[in-house]
């Protein structure tokens, strides 16, 4: 499959994501635990990955661009301390984050997907082409979210705006104007309102 003038640049056939190098940004409390997983990953035969590992585990200063997914190692984290920091990369949109965790807690994993990560793994089952095909759809998930918010978007714009002058059109009026009848109905004040131009 190759990629046609109808496909979005956030979505990738996979044979170009086979082609590139997939960035890993992996968060973990030490470095002593990520040697199984950089071997496993290495052992992949369908996409190479750069494993960038972040000691500490802390996402405060991290860049959108500098990964293309998170790994996050629980190991020792208590589930509220994982929470913390999974809230924390929330506040980065543009990278989908998957946790492995060395427990088999089904209360974790929901716990972690409520979070917003996009997948869950335990350590002892993550083989290679588990983990590799979790991060595979993490990121094709991520970009069909991404896709889906800007088509939202622009299908939004173009029921609200002229696309010609990008003016607000009738429909955006009499929403405005509703909203505003509506609001004064509730607060018994004059109606105003102001249209975006």
């Amino acid at each position: 499959m190759e990629i046609d003038a109808g496909m979005s640049p956030l979505e990738s056939s996979p044979a170009a994501e086979a082609d590139r190098e997939l960035r890993i940004l992996l968060l973990a409390d030490e470095q002593a635990e990520t040697g199984w997983l950089r071997d496993r990953l290495a052992d992949s035969s369908t996409t190479r990955f750069a494993v960038e590992v972040m000691a500490g585990g802390d996402p405060e200063g991290l860049q959108v661009g500098a990964a293309d997914l998170v790994l996050v190692l629980q190991g020792r984290d208590s589930s509220e301390h994982l929470a913390q920091r999974l809230a924390r990369l929330s506040r980065q949109p543009g990278l989908p984050v998957v946790v492995i965790g060395d427990c088999e807690d089904e209360r974790l994993a929901h716990d972690v997907f409520r979070a917003g990560a996009e997948g869950f793994l335990v350590r002892h089952e993550a083989g290679t082409r588990l983990l590799v095909t979790t991060i595979l759809s993490a990121l094709r998930r991520h970009r069909s979210l991404l896709a889906l918010s800007d088509a939202r978007e622009r299908e939004r714009l173009l029921a609200t705006c002229d696309p010609l002058t990008s003016l607000a059109n009738r429909y955006l009026f009499h929403d405005r104007l509703s909203q505003a009848l509506a609001a004064s109905r509730r607060t018994r004040r004059k109606p105003r309102f102001r249209l975006p131009m």
